[in-house]
Parts: C-alpha cells; sequence; structure tokens
C-alpha cells in the first residue's frame, strides 16, 4: 500500500498533515482498517487509489480546519525504573504545545499506583493539588511551541510492577489528534510508564496477574520476542516458580495493543528472619495467656541489636494492633532483643496502671507465655527480653498460640519466630494513715490528727531480711500510699527506730489494734501490732491485693490521689498511736492506819496519773470518790478509769 507523504498510520488510524494552516497541524482523515467506516465506503464507490484519496481530501480539509485548534503532547519519564522498596524517585511530565495555538484551561490528571508514596512535587505554572493518590495539575495555560513541566517524587512502598498514567483531562481548545480524559493510550495526550521492583519466590513460587480490563493475554519470558512466549500462558494470571523476568501482552478495553514496558522481576526467596507476636492483659496471674485474658493495642514495642544500649536509638519500632499483635519483618538473620520503653506505662500511654507479669524473658520458642522481665532505662518500668537468635529456616514452624498466625508478611514459617510474648497485669496500690489517738479510742475522730514524716516499709509475704519492696514516708496529713504495686500478698511496717528521739514517734505507743480485715477503713479499727518475731516492728497482717477486689468508696480520712481504678486500691491499712501516758492509767494510794484496834479512824486517798481525764472511782467498799475516810481495818481495792474508758486497779 502506498502511503501518502504528508500522513503517517497507526494499528487503527491514518493521520495526515494540511501544512498550509499551520505547522504540524494534524487531522484524522481516514480510517483504512475499519470495514463501515464512510471514507473507506465512498473511497470504493469512487473507484479511487487509496494515494489520490488522500490527495484529494487535503485540499478540502484546508477549508475546514479551524485556526484554534492546538495540539498537545504528554511525555512522561522516571528517575529509576527499577528501584528498592524505600527509594524516593522522581516522576518528570512534560506538556508539550506543537501549535502555534495557545492552549487554555488545562488539566492534567496523574494516578499515582498504589505501591508508591506521594512526598513532593514542583511545577513551572498552573497549579498543583494532591489527594489520595490523585495528583491533579490545573489551571494552565500553554503558549504555542511551548511546554510546561511538573516533577512527582515519591517514596516506593512495595514489590512488583507499578504503571502510572498521566492524561489531559480538560482543554478550553480542540486537540487536532487527541480527546482529553478519554483513556486512551494510543494518543498523544496520555502518557504511561512503569517502575519494577523484584517479587521473591516465597515457598517457592510466585503468581503474577496482569492489569485487571485486560484480554488477548500471551506470556513471556525474558523478553516480548515471539521465541519467548510461553506456550499455552494466555490467562490473566502465571504461576512462577524459577528466577527470572517474565512480560505479557494484551489488549485493553479500547482494543489498544499493550506491552508490558517493565518486567516482572522475580528473585529467590531472600535470606531474611521476622520476630513477633503478642502483648496481653494476665487477668488471672498466671503467667501465660489463657481464657479471661485480653490483647493490649498501642504498645510501642522497639527492636535493637544483641549489641546496642536500650537508650540507643532502635532499629526498627512496631505498635501493636488491635489484637494485640506486633512484628518485625526482612530482618537479617542474627542476634536481636525487643523492648517496651519506659514511657509506655506514662498517663494516658498504653500501659498506664499495669505491671509487667516478668517472665523468664528467654528465648524459649515457647508460645504464649511472657517473654518479658523489667530492664528499666529511666524510671525502671521498661521491660525488655534476653538476646534472641534468629535464623533462616530455623526458627519455630506451626505456632499454635494467641497472635500466630497473624504474620501478613511473605517469609517462609521457618524463618518466622512468632513466640515472643509480653504479658502484664492491672497494677494495685494500698495505703492510708498514721495518726495520733489522742482520746486512744482506737479509731480516727474528731480531735485526732495525722503524724508526718513515719517512714513506711512494705514487704511481701515471707519475706525475713528487712529489705523492703517500697519505702514511703506519711505526708503532713499523716497519709501514706504504695502505688502501682503488682498484685500480690503483703504487709506494712514501721521500724522500731521511728520512736527514738528526734524521730515522728517519739513519746508514743501503738494502740495495738491487731486488726487483719483488710476492708474495715480508720474510722472504725487499727491495724498494727507488735511483731516480735520480725525486729519487733510495728506490722499490718497480710494483704492480698488483686484487681477489681479491692474495697471501693472507702469513707477514711486519707484520699488517693493517683490514677489506679479504685477496686483495686485498698485504703484501709491504717496505724493509730498515742502519747505513753495518755492510753493507760496509774493510781498510787496514800492510807492512814487506825490507831487503835477496832476504830475506824483509818484513810484511803487514790492519786491518779495519766489517762485522758474525767475519772471515775468505784472501791470496794462501793465508796465513788477518789478517797475514803473513816474506815476501819481491812482491804481494799480502787478501779480508777477515764472518760475513755481506760482504767486501773
Amino acid at each position: 500500500m502506498n502511503i501518502h507523504p504528508n500522513c503517517r498510520k497507526n494499528r487503527t488510524h491514518f493521520f495526515c498533515y494540511v501544512n498550509n494552516i499551520g505547522s504540524s497541524a494534524k487531522k484524522i482523515v481516514h480510517q483504512f482498517f475499519h470495514s463501515n467506516s464512510p471514507f473507506n465506503t465512498m473511497k470504493k464507490r469512487l473507484h479511487l487509489s487509496h494515494y489520490s484519496w488522500v490527495t484529494s481530501i487535503l485540499f478540502l480539509l484546508s477549508f475546514t480546519i479551524q485556526a484554534q485548534n492546538v495540539d498537545l503532547s504528554v511525555t512522561k519519564t522516571v528517575s529509576n525504573s527499577e528501584p528498592t522498596i524505600g527509594d524516593l524517585i522522581t516522576y518528570t511530565i512534560v506538556v508539550e504545545n506543537q501549535s502555534t495555538t495557545n492552549a487554555t484551561g488545562v488539566t492534567l490528571v496523574d494516578n499515582l499506583p498504589s505501591g508508591v508514596s506521594y512526598q513532593a512535587n514542583s511545577i513551572t505554572a498552573g497549579t498543583f493539588n494532591h489527594s489520595a493518590g490523585t495528583a491533579t495539575w490545573s489551571g494552565l495555560t500553554i503558549v504555542g511551541s511551548s511546554s510546561e513541566t511538573l516533577t512527582i517524587t515519591v517514596e516506593v512502598l512495595s514489590s512488583g510492577v507499578h504503571f502510572n498514567e498521566v492524561e489531559v483531562t480538560t482543554l478550553n481548545e480542540t486537540d487536532l489528534d487527541s480527546t482529553p480524559n478519554n483513556g486512551r493510550n494510543d494518543e498523544d495526550d496520555f502518557a504511561e510508564v512503569c517502575i519494577t521492583i523484584p517479587n521473591y519466590l516465597y515457598g517457592g513460587s510466585f503468581t503474577a496477574t496482569v492489569e485487571p480490563g485486560l484480554t488477548n493475554i500471551q506470556w513471556y519470558e525474558g523478553s516480548t520476542n515471539p521465541e519467548d512466549a510461553l506456550a499455552g500462558q494466555t490467562n490473566t494470571t502465571l504461576n512462577i516458580t524459577s528466577v527470572g523476568n517474565y512480560y505479557y501482552s494484551a489488549e485493553d478495553a479500547n482494543g489498544c495493543d499493550i506491552s508490558l514496558c517493565c518486567p516482572i522481576i522475580i528473585e529467590s526467596e531472600p535470606q531474611k528472619v521476622a520476630v513477633g507476636n503478642f502483648v496481653y492483659l494476665d487477668n488471672d496471674l498466671d503467667g501465660s495467656f489463657s481464657s479471661g485474658d485480653a490483647a493490649i493495642p498501642g504498645v510501642i514495642v522497639q527492636l535493637f541489636r544483641a549489641d546496642s544500649s536500650f537508650l540507643s536509638t532502635p532499629l526498627a519500632i512496631a505498635t501493636t494492633d488491635i489484637n494485640g499483635y506486633y512484628y518485625f519483618d526482612m530482618l537479617d538473620p542474627g542476634e536481636y532483643k525487643l523492648f517496651i520503653p519506659d514511657s509506655q506505662f506514662d498517663v494516658g500511654e498504653a500501659l498506664e496502671n499495669t505491671q509487667s507479669t516478668s517472665g523468664i524473658g528467654a528465648d524459649d520458642a515457647t508460645d504464649d507465655d511472657d517473654n518479658g522481665r523489667y530492664i528499666g532505662v529511666t524510671t525502671g518500668r521498661g521491660v525488655g527480653t534476653v538476646v534472641i537468635e534468629l535464623l533462616v529456616g530455623d526458627e519455630p514452624t506451626s505456632e499454635s498460640g494467641q497472635g500466630t498466625g497473624q504474620y501478613p508478611g511473605l517469609l517462609s514459617d521457618g524463618s518466622v519466630n512468632e513466640t515472643i510474648d509480653f504479658g502484664f497485669m492491672e497494677s494495685v496500690a494500698i495505703g492510708n494513715l498514721v495518726y495520733n489517738d489522742l482520746n486512744c479510742n482506737g479509731i480516727y475522730d474528731i480531735g485526732d490528727t495525722g503524724i508526718e514524716g513515719v517512714e513506711m516499709r512494705l514487704y511481701k509475704e515471707g519475706a525475713f531480711l528487712p529489705k523492703p519492696q517500697r519505702l514511703v514516708v506519711t505526708a503532713s496529713d499523716g497519709s501514706y500510699i504504695f502505688d502501682n504495686l503488682a498484685p500480690g500478698r503483703y504487709f506494712v511496717g514501721i521500724l522500731s527506730s521511728e520512736f527514738n528521739e528526734g524521730e515522728p514517734l517519739e513519746g508514743l505507743i501503738s494502740l495495738e489494734g491487731g486488726s487483719d480485715d483488710e476492708t474495715i477503713d480508720d474510722n472504725t479499727d487499727s491495724n498494727g501490732r507488735l511483731n516480735a518475731s520480725f525486729f519487733n516492728m510495728i506490722t499490718s497482717g497480710i494483704i492480698d491485693v488483686k484487681p477489681n477486689e479491692e474495697p471501693i468508696n472507702e469513707e477514711g480520712f486519707a484520699v488517693y490521689a493517683g490514677t489506679i481504678p479504685d477496686d483495686n486500691v485498698n485504703l484501709t491499712i491504717d496505724f493509730a498511736f498515742a502519747g505513753s501516758t495518755t492510753c493507760t492509767i496509774d493510781v498510787a494510794l496514800t492510807e492512814i492506819n487506825i490507831l487503835c484496834f477496832g476504830e475506824n479512824t483509818g484513810s484511803i486517798s487514790a492519786a491518779v496519773s495519766g489517762g485522758v481525764g474525767g475519772n471515775n472511782y468505784i472501791w470496794s467498799n462501793g465508796a465513788t470518790t477518789s478517797s475514803i475516810n473513816a474506815v476501819s481495818a481491812g482491804t481494799y481495792t480502787i478501779t480508777v478509769s477515764d472518760s475513755n474508758g481506760t482504767s486501773a486497779t
């Protein structure tokens, strides 16, 4: 077939140039391969050759093509077509006006692929906007025979082949050879580039898939040359079992030929490992995840190399999802350790008001147990693991515990350790009041005062050496609190040295309440007693403090100002003291004997010291005064009691 020198053709269309109405003006004048084309029918009826037919209509076209028509052409390039995940790459888009007429109201839309993330842009004219992966370049006027440029910088997020398309979507004038926003990739106002990032034969195979909506598919290995076509591989997917570069050809919905511009690169599974699993609340305090326990979302977990300090910058950071799951993927084989920082226990953070169950911390390949232990960096609350060695193909397989099977990556099971769990329990608190019981009634009531500065010690049940779990000092109102404790069995103690000269309890004695009732507050009992078997300390009984089981709405004097829930806080452990003479009564008797046998000239007087006053006297002869007179020879007894009921005989 002879082709007119003013024409060119593609697969379905003929384009002819009309030189006398402006440089590069083009117009479609014939569609030779469409059997129902009116031009084709007329040509046949007039018995014109292809060459003479085109020559004849060029003259006619010169009168019908108007001067306001423009010709926009879009080109697109990428700075690196084979990047790696995490790389920054730049797309460059140039829109050129190949006519001499200005193009106005021009808008281009660039749909970024899902495998990249927008970072930045630059433009030579117009306005740029990016939203949810769609970049819009608008407000353009492109002077005839000139161009404008847009660059878009993105970060590569995932493997595979990622196509990036851009098209002119609006134009005030008519484009000579393109229609804006019609999605046809065979028009010059449409441009496309692709990037490819290797995929891997995880588990020995990989399934490649063509873009949606394509038909007449043919897969190739090595190149798109006919001899590299894979026999019988014409489906939308291809199961690949060997490394190499793979391509496909197809037709899109517009009937345009599509050839994969970038290969699907397949490489062997990388020699990488992964680690992760589960952070949970151990409600039954059994040291492992079981029925009734709960996931803790939003916990930050840090990954360090084995030889790094927990104060250094982490190698990676993960946050537990709604199911309490975390993981670190694509790690080099080697030794690592995991850490949950102190900050996670702060107010408002995921582990506020919790304690580590302090597991063995070992990489023992046992799932659902607690691998964390207190490490501490700034406050002593940080929880970490021992060194964990991760080896390709040597990690536990078929883990079945909570949080397993959630690994979203592609590494083989034998290279993924899903057993490193962290267990926590709700915090509890113990406290209340140390006071001077001025009326010695064993109750904190009107007139009594708190004792400031008393050192209070907290011990675990079974403690032998006088080394406490915690030390606090009573506040100005006599209150104390042991806050953020792990659940358990404790007792509170006061050293005998607190009674020494110059110490807060100088001159006072303990009122031996001796109550082991940890539900009664200070308005009705005192919990201290002398414990001769524990270094002569004043101690409480054993207090078994459990989450969700402690007294609520206690009515005693001290008020808890912390953040732990009321039913995790026991505010009933009180210690009453009083002056050494205030709560005891001494009676001294002065007697005058009778002068002669048988007379009643004797008398006895009682002098009382101690107590709170308001004394009552009862003599054995029924008298109720402090002295008795005119008594005969005999034996007499007196019982003196003060207004608080303290008595002496």
